[in-house]
């Protein structure tokens, strides 16, 4: 369910915060977790935004209307 969807269905849901927005070394998963809304090629470094960026991106634009 997203945040959107439980606030409409009634959460009193106040604030959201991103886990973290790139990914990067986890002290108990090291880099294969990845928990950050921007994709990181470790290889490369190449930053590249997940469907979650996009996402998040138009919540923050929807709460400024």
């Amino acid at each position: 369910m997203s945040e959107l969807q439980a606030q409409h269905d009634g959460a009193n849901l106040k604030g959201y915060t991103v886990w973290s927005g790139w990914d990067n070394f986890e002290w108990v998963f090291g880099y294969t977790k990845r928990f950050g809304i921007i994709h990181v090629d470790f290889n490369t470094q190449q930053r590249i935004p997940k469907q979650s960026y996009y996402t998040y991106q138009s919540i923050l634009k929807e709460q400024r209307k």
